[in-house]
């Protein structure tokens, strides 16, 4: 009897791949149009909401900042990931499996960004995906970080567990 291995890691670590690629690549275009070093400026009230300001960050912390920002993207995309093997273990049709996970996460960063919706938007997903950006303040701002990253991993856990569930109890 022959055993095969299966590794569940796969699409995550294709999500890390891929998002070390567009680093490359971003540092790549940005040293082209700008050198290969230098501070950076960070557009706060972009991202950080509207109390933030412009800043630059100088350029001896650029490099820790940019690993780390991108290590957090990463993290949210395992929640992604673990949403998509969610959703393709419940449907067996491929183009539901893909449409309807993505229907949710356009329409919950909809629903976060309606004010009169106020009382959903601590429930909605993609809430919490933006992690990333807290590194990019001029002050790391780490109870922020894991404030998000506690949901984060809660909507992680529940995505693999209900997949998880769903899929061994199915007929293949």
């Amino acid at each position: 009897m022959a055993s095969s291995f299966h590794f569940p890691y796969i699409p995550s670590i294709y999500s890390y791949l891929l998002l070390a690629i567009m680093m490359v690549v971003s540092y790549g275009v940005g040293s082209f149009m700008f050198g290969l070093s230098g501070d950076v400026i960070v557009f706060g009230p972009a991202f950080l909401g509207k109390g933030a300001k412009v800043y630059i960050l100088p350029e001896s912390v650029a490099w820790q900042r940019l690993f780390l920002s991108y290590f957090f993207a990463g993290y949210s995309l395992i929640s992604l990931t673990a949403m998509f093997m969610m959703f393709s273990a419940i449907f067996k049709k491929p183009a539901i499996a893909t449409v309807l996970p993505l229907g949710i996460y356009y329409t919950s960063y909809i629903l976060d960004a309606l004010p009169f919706m106020d009382s959903l938007h601590r429930f909605l997903p993609t809430r919490y995906l933006m992690i990333w950006k807290y590194v990019m303040a001029e002050n790391i701002r780490w109870s922020d970080i894991s404030h998000d990253g506690m949901f984060l991993f809660a909507y992680t856990a529940a995505y693999l567990i209900i997949g998880g569930i769903v899929f061994s109890s199915s007929d293949l």
